[in-house]
């Protein structure tokens, strides 16, 4: 242990120096910090453990937008890095950021954790988390694979011993799709920031403000974020729905596939924002914190369990959806000694003085359309380019090209005809980055690889060539179309 002390501890101090030098030097970066590190002003921690978990943030999970890297994804592609230094970074990727469960300790050594969000187990070599954490104890760390072993790397944050009951159980209830690679799900820093709040007694990220953030993070606008909360509030004093509102907003999301994680912190968040306003309105007995978890874990479960495309009907889902918080509410939980979650909370609520016997939520689902809005203009936009490269107008399609890669930068077909129509521009300086960009996006990509190839090597009189082959090809092609998320 202590020979692998001495290897990796140097090699962390050298990549946090690398990486405070690359940020140092991106004013886009800059602007993040400035936006960003009021959110970790509420927690109760002096000033360099702040630090540290913010900077922990913003190296491995801050993305500037829903799809968009991470700034150790673009220090390994951008920074001034050796082979050796890009192999080992590399590994970090994998990262697990999560709340673990400390099994072992070999103290100032070793420890043994096991992942709550995954159940996975994970030994680590550690100086310092291992000196303090004891047996039994919860914490949120991040794991770092390093080389051939695991290490720990930013602030550590203990729960005490009476939290880790619920955080076991809220361990238990994680989506069935957890595989043994990857990222822990459903955990992110501003999550934390909640649990630690909640732990400690401190200030914490309002509602609003969460939403608004996540908001962000899945790339919708501020504007429509504000208007959303804006409607939500007056269907609230109206005792209306809070369903329609973010049913809305999420029309104007464009979320890919593999962001479903995002979308179901963002409607999390929502439901959260809603409470609290119910929390706040007159006559309303306020929840203690048992109470309050455990909403939110079996609020969990059910959202996991009950999919409304796996139903005949909203009904029948909704129907499941309450049988299933009315069994997890009155069966006995291990992790509470055999109590039920139902008598917990009685039991709470007695001590709170609040008569009311009656435990659980109404459930209301709503279908929901992610990205229908923007799918449908940017498909407008797709076509509108296509016609105007065949009608002869490629300054045109440039700037329409250019709007649909506002809304979804991703898609390698559109960057390519972007550089098509800088081709029939004659602007090859243009070209090249675009067709550079398809070939990013989908490296297999045959005919960007030929065109990248003719831009790069041609000369004048063979770029204008292409340009009217090109005008010929387009002519025929008819208006063959492409998916926005292909």
């Amino acid at each position: 242990m202590d020979d692998k002390a001495v290897f990796y501890q140097p090699a962390m101090r050298e990549f946090y120096s690398g990486m405070e030098e690359f940020i140092s030097r991106r004013p886009k970066i800059q602007k993040v910090v400035e936006e960003n590190a009021a959110l970790f002003k509420g927690l109760d921690m002096d000033e360099a453990d702040r630090q540290s978990m913010f900077t922990d943030w913003l190296i491995f999970d801050f993305r500037r937008k829903s799809g968009r890297q991470s700034i150790l994804e673009d220090f390994l592609e951008k920074g001034d890095l050796s082979a050796e230094q890009k192999g080992l970074y590399h590994g970090f990727l994998n990262g697990v950021f999560s709340i673990f469960e400390v099994k072992a300790v070999r103290i100032g050594k070793q420890l043994l954790l096991h992942d709550l969000l995954t159940g996975i187990e994970y030994s680590v070599f550690d100086t310092q988390a291992s000196a303090w954490l004891a047996k039994g104890q919860c914490a949120i760390l991040r794991v770092l694979l390093f080389q051939d072993f695991f290490i720990l790397t930013g602030k550590s944050y203990s729960f005490p011993p009476a939290a880790t009951a619920m955080l076991k159980l809220a361990g238990n209830v994680k989506p069935e799709t957890s595989t043994k690679t990857g990222p822990s799900p459903n955990l992110t820093i501003l999550d934390v920031i909640k649990l630690i709040a909640e732990a400690g007694g401190t200030k914490k990220i309002t509602a609003d403000q969460h939403f608004i953030k996540l908001g962000l993070e899945a790339g919708a606008k501020r504007g429509d974020i504000l208007q959303t909360i804006q409607e939500a509030r007056q269907s609230f004093s109206a005792k209306g729905s809070h369903t329609q509102a973010f049913a809305g907003l999420v029309k104007k999301i464009l979320l890919r596939p593999q962001h479903d994680e995002i979308f179901s912190r963002l409607q999390a968040a929502f439901i959260e924002l809603w409470n609290s306003w119910v929390e706040e309105s007159a006559g309303h007995v306020a929840k203690g914190p048992v109470e309050v978890s455990l909403i939110r874990i079996c609020m969990s479960y059910v959202m996991q369990k009950v999919k409304p495309e796996d139903f005949p009907n909203l009904a029948e889902a909704e129907a499941e959806a309450n049988r299933l918080q009315k069994m997890w509410f009155s069966e006995p939980k291990t992790e509470f000694g055999g109590k039920t979650p139902l008598k917990a909370i009685l039991e709470e609520r007695e001590q709170l003085g609040n008569p009311e016997r009656r435990v659980g939520f109404s459930v209301n689902l709503t279908p929901l359309e992610p990205g229908a809005e923007i799918e449908a203009k940017a498909e407008k936009l797709f076509y509108l380019g296509l016609e105007h490269l065949q009608n002869g107008k490629p300054q045109k399609a440039a700037e329409v090209f250019l709007e649909y890669l506002e809304l979804a930068p991703w898609n390698h077909v559109v960057w390519h005809n972007l550089a098509i129509a800088h081709l029939l521009l004659m602007d090859v300086k243009q070209a090249i980055p675009c067709l550079e960009k398809a070939l990013e996006l989908k490296p297999d990509y045959k005919l960007a690889q030929k065109n990248l190839r003719l831009a790069r090597n041609a000369s004048f009189k063979e770029i204008e060539k292409m340009a009217k082959e090109y005008k010929v090809v387009l002519r025929h092609a008819g208006k063959r179309g492409t998916s926005l998320l292909s």
